[in-house]
């Protein structure tokens, strides 16, 4: 009776091992291969427009070419990785490609790739910017990290200096870089002549979007107030009422040194100088 025992155990454990073991093998689709990838269907946004167009990569390649027009081409990078992108237990991909319509400017876009029945699916883009520099793409479980360069105050297109560091989540608005703007913020801005102190700005979670400019000698106080909206390469665009009648202020504005820096901005309205703000409540 013993011997049986002994037996029966080690088949016992064998048969549980097999059946769990097949059944986690069931679960899990098999991952994408790079030559699925090399070979998938991509949409482009090439006129900045919502309308995007399908194109079919050829061995990690697309081109088009018409007469009297601009040579519409797309290429895919070496920078992809494989993770759950969208946690269903299958492998999916990060990847950036480029794309161009025949002139200098290269852009750069991490796409969401994920295997739907054993293919490739591109369910969400984000927008890297026009010749941008990438550095390091890796990922760890659903979340996608990208180092690059980019475009900083006084860089040329051609040649991005500021260095960034991103992190992406697929949600259900598609591929979202996680950096949080939310909160209140004061701070100055910064003219050859001179600091305008005491400015204040409030960042808020409906996407909404009010600045104080305090009055100043002969300069009376200005309130203004308009949308903000997160770009795909990390920065905030900042979009307020028009001005005037034929302009729109609109600033670009990254963390730098933990301080909300303007980038590019609306000379017109802020003269020559620079706005930088500190956040005080969130």
């Amino acid at each position: 009776m013993k011997r049986t025992a002994t037996t029966f155990l080690p088949l016992l454990f064998l048969f549980f091992f097999t059946i769990n073991t097949y059944s986690s093998q069931k679960k899990t689709a098999p991952s994408l291969t790079m030559k699925q990838i090399a070979n998938a269907t991509l949409f482009i946004d090439f006129n900045g427009e919502a309308n995007k167009q399908k194109v079919k990569l050829i061995n990690g390649h697309y081109e088009r070419r018409k007469k009297g027009s601009d040579t519409l081409s797309v290429d895919l990078t070496t920078w992809v990785k494989f993770t759950d992108l969208d946690k269903d237990g299958s492998q999916d991909a990060a990847v950036i490609f480029v794309w161009s319509k025949g002139g200098e400017e290269i852009f750069y876009e991490l796409a969401a790739l994920l295997n739907k029945k054993r293919k490739p699916v591109q369910v969400s883009s984000a927008d890297l910017g026009d010749r941008v520099v990438i550095q390091a793409l890796d990922v760890s479980a659903d979340t996608v990290f990208l180092n690059m360069l980019t475009r900083g105050k006084g860089d040329a297109n051609c040649c991005p200096t500021l260095p960034v560091k991103l992190k992406y989540l697929l949600e259900s608005s598609g591929l979202t870089e996680q950096t949080d703007y939310v909160g209140l913020y004061r701070g100055k801005a910064i003219r050859s002549y001179g600091v305008r102190e005491g400015l204040e700005m409030s960042i808020n979670s409906d996407s909404s979007v009010s600045l104080i400019l305090p009055a100043i000698d002969l300069e009376p106080t200005v309130r203004k107030t308009g949308k903000w909206y997160k770009k795909g390469d990390g920065s905030l665009l900042v979009d307020f009422t028009e001005w005037s009648a034929d302009e729109t202020d609109l600033i670009y504005f990254r963390f730098l040194n933990g301080k909300l820096t303007s980038m590019f901005l609306n000379q017109n309205f802020y003269w020559d100088g620079d706005l930088e703000f500190e956040r005080v409540s969130e």
